[in-house]
């Protein structure tokens, strides 16, 4: 079985402050079921949108599926503009960037179509939220779409690459693109009792995403360790830390994480080692290992960290935050 959108948690970093140091791991305990609103993300102040503002928050799309699978070739783009004058955007994190890592990355973001689509055009307008943004550039990677919510089976969407240097007039910005569109698209379309408008987001790649490990800082005279031996790091319960396993005799060893709050059971050589977190085979165990011999299991989980951004100019009217939903999409392998 594939991996399904309700496997994919979205969850805050551990620094939720608008502190420059803000942002960092994955804070594994708490979900954010309501998209990007409520705790520990607040709502805009009024004096906030009077005087200005700019909001930051890293939040990490998660996968967490039993059967371990890789999300291949992972890409998020913000679906649709925020209401009145507030600018979403999106910049590409690390497992433990902050804020002031990604201080001066580029910023990814969206816009309307601002001309009609026919299939087979390459020449695509789009009316974005201010040239200053610089949302578009030469060989990013762009979502068209008219779809109302992530699985609108009535809507439509093209990925294409631009594949020239944006032309800019004012906050318009005209761009050419690979391949034509497959699709038509009108500026808006109506479903039910909703107007849906024609957008345009530049996308955020993320590759293959997918658990990993590394081992390291071995010490010993004569123990060793095989890193294709089978060591898996598990979706559903893989936190970016450091696992030190400390011999307390040929055969025994404890283990003790960095992170706080996180207690590891004592295992042996001759038996499978498995956890919430991860499970280590016998074969992993190599060589002749003596007391106070140790060595080093570093575990990184599945997860699209992502830094949000929230503008608002001065004088902006009040904005509904939670439609700021960037969408995920990707391809599936069990692993």
């Amino acid at each position: 079985m594939g991996i399904i959108a309700s496997e994919i948690k979205v969850r805050p970093s551990l620094d939720m402050t608008q502190a420059s140091t803000s942002g960092g791991m994955m804070d594994k305990s708490t979900e954010l079921v309501s998209g990007l609103l409520g705790n520990p993300v607040t709502s805009m102040l009024d004096a906030e949108r009077t005087a200005g503002v700019t909001r930051h928050y890293k939040i990490h799309f998660n996968v967490e599926d039993s059967e371990n699978g890789i999300y291949k070739t992972a890409k998020m783009f913000i679906s649709q503009n925020l209401t009145a004058d507030i600018v979403g955007s999106l910049k590409l994190g690390t497992y433990t960037s902050t804020k002031a890592d990604v201080a001066a990355d580029r910023q990814f973001g969206t816009g309307r179509l601002a001309t009609a689509l026919t299939a087979g055009d390459q020449t695509i307008v789009v009316d974005t939220r201010g040239v200053s943004y610089d949302h578009f550039q030469n060989g990013d990677m762009i979502a068209v779409h008219n779809m109302g919510d992530y699985d609108d089976a009535t809507g439509t969407m093209d990925f294409l690459t631009i594949d020239q240097a944006p032309s800019w007039n004012g906050d318009q910005v005209t761009l050419h693109v690979s391949s034509g569109v497959t699709n038509d698209y009108a500026l808006s379309r109506v479903s039910g009792s909703d107007t849906i408008y024609s957008a345009v987001g530049s996308v955020v790649e993320f590759g293959d995403v997918e658990t990993s490990f590394v081992s390291q800082n071995l010490t010993s005279a004569s123990g060793t360790v095989d890193d294709n031996a089978g060591v898996i790091v598990k979706n559903e319960g893989a936190i970016y830390q450091t696992l030190t396993f400390t011999f307390d005799s040929a055969t025994t060893y404890t283990v003790a994480s960095n992170r706080s709050g996180v207690t590891m059971p004592s295992g042996n050589v001759s038996s499978l080692y498995d956890t919430t977190y991860l499970s280590v085979p016998s074969g992993f165990w190599g060589g002749t290992w003596t007391s106070g011999d140790s060595v080093q299991i570093v575990t990184s989980p599945a997860t699209m960290p992502t830094h949000v951004y929230l503008d608002v100019p001065a004088g902006a009217a009040a904005s509904n935050i939670e439609t700021l939903y960037p969408w995920v999409f990707g391809d599936s392998d069990a692993a």
